[in-house]
This record gives structure tokens, C-alpha cells and sequence, in this order.
């Protein structure tokens, strides 16, 4: 008697769930609610990316110091920024207020769409030591063929 309660309890749930989503299928379409399929991504859309690897320091009683490596970038480019260190510490892009942890597994990853021309300083701030500048990303205006795509 139970196993009969049981199946046809079932039975009128699938019942049940089958109507529904029935119903939910079948609706007729709204006025001005095209069915159009997602235009395909242009060639070379996607986002820029940027690899910044941060070497060891200078030595401290050296008076030559490495310049930053300097990334440059259109206006309004969408960009990725992928920074390794081999010692943890925290990158820094104060100047578009982005911070993040960076271990020598872990790197810090920015998702930026840079959309003001300037030049921003990328910082690396060694866990225990003062922070220095490793790299810059340079955001130029646009140029004149881009401009006329």
C-alpha cells in the first residue's frame, strides 16, 4: 500500500513539473523581442594582455638603479595585467586606485579598460621592505587610423 502512495506521488509530481515547464516554453513572443543571435566577437576584440615579471632588486649600494619597463596602450583599450614576483608583497596601480597580493605562484591580475590617457607607475611592495616602482603603463590617445575605423 505504501509503494503505491509513494509511485503515485511520483507520477503527479513529474506530472506536474512537466506542465510547468511546458508552459514556460511555449509562451508566445513579445512584440519587439526579435530572437536574434549574439553578433560573433570581431577578430582581435578581446582584451590586450600585459605580462610584467618583477625582478630582484637592485643591490643597495648601487648607485645605478633599472629603469620601469614602460607597457604602452591606446585610450580606451581593454587590457589585462598579469604581474609574477618571486617574493610575496602587494602590486599597486595607485594613480587608477587597483591594489593586489602577489605570492611566486599567485600573480596579480588587473582587468582594467583604461580609458584616460596618462602615464600610471605599476608599484611592487616586497612583505617587509618599501615599495618601488617596476613598471609604467603609458595610455596614449588615439590614434588617427584608429579613430577612423
Amino acid at each position: 500500500m505504501q509503494l503505491r502512495r509513494v509511485v503515485l506521488l511520483f507520477a503527479v509530481g513529474l506530472l506536474l513539473a512537466v506542465l510547468v515547464s511546458s508552459s514556460l516554453q511555449s509562451r508566445p513572443p513579445v512584440p519587439g523581442e526579435a530572437a536574434r543571435p549574439p553578433a560573433p566577437p570581431a577578430a582581435g576584440s578581446g582584451p590586450e594582455q600585459i605580462d610584467i615579471d618583477v625582478r630582484e632588486p637592485p643591490k643597495r649600494d648601487s648607485s645605478t638603479r633599472d629603469a620601469p619597463s614602460a607597457e604602452s596602450v591606446e585610450q580606451g583599450a581593454h587590457v589585462i595585467v598579469t604581474v609574477s614576483a618571486r617574493a610575496p608583497g602587494q602590486i599597486e596601480l595607485e594613480a587608477l586606485g587597483r591594489t593586489a597580493p602577489v605570492d611566486p605562484g599567485t600573480p596579480a591580475v588587473f582587468d582594467l579598460l583604461l580609458d584616460r590617457p596618462g602615464t600610471y607607475p605599476v608599484t611592487y611592495a616586497p612583505v617587509g621592505d618599501e615599495a618601488r616602482p617596476v613598471a609604467e603603463l603609458v595610455v596614449r590617445p588615439p590614434s588617427a587610423e584608429g579613430a577612423q575605423r
